[in-house]
């Protein structure tokens, strides 16, 4: 299966990369983006089985555009939705967030609630939401979860 992850801290997207490694094994074609214009770049040129999508993302890889990778945009993974809204896809797609709640139209919501409301919005086929906590042995079990949701 061809799967995007968007994650741009290391411990976290080494994490996430062990346990669709460990689910999907030699079927995986993995894809990696960790910033907003890198996933951007490759959801415009190519289509995915599934997306894991962090939330909270810099604006470009380091050493793109800037040294730092510019501005950390809380709402980094909503640009995405809306680059695949507008180039007419719709895509499978896990959040892996470690943030309790997001900011949709100047309000926050509960990520769990917010699933719906993206999915409409953007017109995506969102699976579900993690809750990430460094180390967390539910980690796993949530994600695993999510993905026997895939097929």
């Amino acid at each position: 299966m061809k799967v995007l992850l968007i994650e741009d801290e290391p411990h976290k997207r080494d994490e996430l990369s062990g346990h669709l490694m460990r689910y999907f094994g030699s079927r995986l074609e993995l894809e990696i983006a960790d910033s907003v214009k890198s996933a951007i770049d490759r959801v415009a040129l190519n289509d995915y089985g599934l997306i894991v999508l962090d939330m909270a993302l810099p604006t470009f890889s380091i050493g793109e555009a800037s040294s730092d990778g510019g501005l950390d945009q809380a709402l980094g993974g909503v640009e995405i939705l809306r680059s695949l809204r507008a180039h007419n896809k719709s895509q499978r797609i896990i959040i892996v967030t470690q943030y309790p709640d997001i900011l949709l139209s100047g309000r926050r919501v509960k990520i769990a609630k917010a699933q719906l409301a993206l999915e409409k919005k953007y017109r995506q086929k969102i699976i579900g939401a993690v809750l990430y906590k460094y180390r967390s042995p539910t980690n796993r079990s949530k994600i695993e979860t999510l993905l026997r949701r895939v097929h």
